[in-house]
């Protein structure tokens, strides 16, 4: 058994042996999936800002940048207690607010991150449509303010409350080279790593001693890269992983049902999330610094001048990102052509975002009672998201 009791762990390397490009890619490629226990030692963390005092930080870098914030924020999960004034009675009312992200199960509808240049268009459902598709609302929360409800959370130290939430460092050359310069390392130390210029920070309280706190619901990220690395920089972070079909036809070794995985302050996590699908939670962050768990991330991509191993991309190094949270569906089951995924009466008062596509893998029909369908083109495998055309023409 391992320091975190767990019978089965994940590829695992030390630090040093990340040193060389070629020991890293032979660690890295087969699985996509890499942890490296105590990357970071108490020593560097206690001399980062980011890792002793995560909530100021985090609360400079929300309070300094709005409308940033605004573009990515997202609230993956809440159940906190809010308390508000009766203003008329001059009392006040405890109000108990429990917003969950469903668990892990076999519903369709699922929240990815991608390039925002790949734009949806807004034609869906809320329920069933079938046996083998449904949606299925992600657990993401929208909010009309996000800078200020971040603000908010984050001002609430000490508070018996449990959230979960996560935007993106893009576009403000100034603030992303001051977070990178005060980190542990603002890359790895693999070598012959090209990233973009942005960060992901993820974070969150969990004061309630009721159990883990869940983030969005189990799913895969819809992004070109070779990989990511997760630096949990203070708190835990526990991740549940399971190789997609697509990882499992390259390396049936892995084991199907992936790996339960449990970050500390100091672990790094490398991991293609277009690879595997993932859900994470945060445990109890009563004895955590701030009495928060921070962890930050960057998309990597392979240096192909380094070596003769192709890079599933390859951008430029200081390449500008836009970066967003997208919701999408894709199918829970094998789905033959011709088949009916969803009708316009199935759609909801907000509806949902289907992706467009080059080569889309379904087409909007229309009955002749003047009812749209949405009908498969093809075979869709399980998995596989459902597209539209980019031209309906």
């Amino acid at each position: 058994m391992s320091r975190r009791g767990l019978a089965a762990m994940p590829p695992r390397a030390t630090r040093r042996t990340l040193a060389s490009a070629a020991q890293f890619r032979d660690l890295f490629c087969p699985a996509g999936l890499l942890l490296v226990p105590r990357c970071c030692q108490a020593g560097e963390l206690a001399l980062s800002g980011w890792a002793a005092t995560p909530r100021t930080r985090l609360a400079e870098l929300t309070n300094a940048h709005p409308g940033m914030v605004a573009g990515t924020w997202t609230l993956e999960n809440s159940r906190e207690s809010v308390r508000s004034a009766d203003v008329e009675g001059g009392s006040a009312a405890v109000r108990d607010q429990a917003v969950q992200s469903d668990p892990i199960s076999g519903r369709s509808r699922r929240s990815k991150r991608q390039r925002t240049s790949v734009a949806p268009t807004h034609v869906a459902p809320t329920q069933e449509c079938g046996k083998s598709v449904a949606a299925h609302d992600a657990g993401a929360i929208a909010t009309p303010s996000p800078a200020d409800e971040a603000a908010k959370l984050l001002a609430q130290e000490g508070a018996s409350s449990a959230w979960y939430g996560s935007y993106v460092l893009q576009h403000e050359g100034a603030a992303l080279a001051s977070m990178l310069a005060e980190l542990p390392f603002g890359e790895p130390p693999a070598r012959g790593l090209r990233h973009l210029q942005c960060v992901w920070l993820f974070f969150g309280q969990n004061r309630d001693d009721v159990g883990e706190l869940p983030g969005r619901s189990e799913h895969t990220d819809k992004v070109v890269h070779d990989g990511t690395w997760h630096l949990q920089l203070a708190g835990r972070k526990r991740w549940r992983v399971r190789p997609t079909t697509e990882l499992l036809v390259a390396n049936p070794n892995l084991p199907e049902r992936g790996y339960d995985v449990v970050c500390e302050s100091g672990d790094l996590l490398m991991i293609n999330t277009r690879l595997w699908w993932h859900q994470t939670s945060i445990p109890s962050t009563s004895e955590a610094a701030d009495g928060m768990s921070l962890s930050v991330a960057r998309d990597f991509y392979f240096d192909d001048t380094d070596t003769d191993t192709p890079s599933h991309s390859n951008p430029g190094e200081g390449e500008e990102c836009d970066m967003a949270n997208v919701d999408g569906l894709f199918a829970t089951d094998d789905v033959a052509a011709g088949t009916v995924i969803l009708s316009e009466h199935d759609v909801g008062a907000e509806g949902l975002e289907i992706e467009l596509d080059d080569d889309p893998n379904c087409e909007l029909v229309e009955t002749d009672d003047g009812d749209t369908l949405m009908v498969s083109v093809r075979d869709i495998a399980v998995g596989e998201w459902f597209t539209l055309a980019k031209d309906p023409t």
